[in-house]
């Protein structure tokens, strides 16, 4: 997993200036708040078995917010973008769509991370 997070234990931008900042760094964003609630949904509360629907849906009030974000130079590229999910009080999680997306766009990481302060983390 590669994910953004602040760097030296900052506290996390909100998801607008996340978004902000990626507009002035890259020539388009786009930005889909159903995407990022599935996102959250999927992959954060179903990874939890046993949880609560008390508890879920506490949860699902503090990240309704979340967003998918993709961005990069060419809006016609379908190679070149990073796509992302945006959780409020969160590291911004990266994910790769398909074999060798990774390397394809390091470049593009990078000034995102350094747009918005952030470093680059793998797991």
């Amino acid at each position: 997993m590669t994910y953004l997070r602040p760097l030296n234990d900052n506290a996390c931008l909100t998801v607008n200036e996340i978004v902000r900042r990626a507009t002035g760094a890259f020539g388009f964003t786009h930005c889909d708040q159903k995407r990022g609630l599935r996102y959250v949904t999927e992959r954060l509360l179903n990874s939890q078995p046993g949880i609560s629907h008390d508890e879920k849906d506490r949860v699902l009030a503090l990240v309704a917010d979340s967003i998918e974000m993709i961005a990069g130079d060419d809006r016609q590229s379908d190679d070149e973008f990073i796509k992302c999910y945006v959780i409020p009080g969160e590291s911004v999680v990266v994910e790769y769509v398909y074999g060798g997306h990774a390397e394809r766009i390091e470049p593009l990481l990078v000034r995102l991370a350094d747009a918005l302060g952030y470093e680059i983390c793998r797991t």
